[in-house]
């Protein structure tokens, strides 16, 4: 972890303190992909699985953590070293420092984006794509290979994919999609292009913003159907307070009210964040508490 240390001065170094802005070199022939994931402990159920799948079509699999959870307060450190041990030999985890002084300041999802700018100073030279994901956003790999493997993503510098939507189980699915996840042509991103999402507080949809054309949205795999699922809201009671307590839309709205009136009856086909209706599905995974 220490190396992350030196990782995250050369982040904080390149997007505040000076003005360079040199751009990644593309590869060879065949694409390479590192697979950058943002993660704290509340998701710790679903990081296996993220990881496992995302190693299947992934060069390298990069896993930035910060230190704290984005309201501040600490993470908790049994988690974070239990995570790291059980999957040491299939990631790569970054650990940086919450720097206060800066993330007291930064707007909106500007601390998501930071993590993965994290990420990418941590990709090896030789990627050609990076696909940034979050611990509940799990891939699924196979088919995310075959379509690498057989479409013309590569005419494009940035691409956003379609996702299944869950919420209270696993079983609970949105008759909506969405498309957070964004695979981004590595030589497209400059330190300029990294501060310019950050001062906008902004994350994934700002990244895709400032990449020049051509990028594509609502990408399925080949079968016409998504390739990802999105866990964010499946959680127990007890895991849905504290994902509101800690995450970084806390002061939005009145979480913890809503997460109470939601647990006092049993599911009713709908959720509280988006308003979604839900259908029964047969589970893609199997994700204990």
């Amino acid at each position: 972890m220490g190396q992350c240390k030196k990782l995250y001065t050369l982040v904080y170094a390149n997007l505040y303190l000076n003005g360079n802005t040199d751009k990644y070199g593309m590869g060879k022939t065949k694409y390479k992909i590192a697979t950058i994931i943002n993660y704290c402990t509340n998701d710790y159920k679903f990081i296996s699985h993220c990881i496992n799948e995302a190693k299947i079509f992934s060069e390298q699999v990069i896993v930035p953590v910060c230190d704290h959870y984005l309201d501040g307060a600490p993470e908790s450190r049994e988690l974070l070293e239990k995570t790291y041990n059980e999957n040491l030999h299939n990631a790569e985890f970054c650990e940086y420092k919450y720097n206060r002084n800066l993330f007291d300041n930064l707007i909106g999802n500007a601390k998501h984006a930071y993590s993965r700018f994290v990420g990418i100073y941590k990709s090896r030279d030789d990627i050609d794509y990076i696909l940034f994901i979050d611990s509940d956003e799990i891939i699924e790999g196979i088919k995310f290979k075959e379509y690498l493997d057989k479409s013309d993503f590569k005419n494009y510098n940035a691409l956003l994919f379609s996702c299944y939507y869950y919420f209270r189980d696993v079983k609970f699915r949105a008759k909506k999609m969405e498309d957070p996840c964004l695979l981004v042509k590595k030589s497209m991103l400059s330190s300029d292009m990294m501060k310019q999402v950050l001062s906008h507080g902004q994350d994934r949809i700002g990244i895709l913003s400032v990449i020049p054309e051509e990028r594509r949205r609502n990408i399925l795999g080949l079968d016409g159907k998504p390739m990802a699922h999105h866990y964010s809201w499946v959680r127990t009671k007890e895991e849905m307070i504290r994902k509101v307590q800690t995450f970084g839309h806390k002061y939005d709205r009145d979480w913890i009210s809503l997460v109470e009136k939601e647990f006092s009856h049993e599911f009713n086909g709908f959720d509280f964040v988006h308003g979604y209706e839900y259908e029964v599905v047969e589970p893609y995974v199997s994700i204990g508490t």
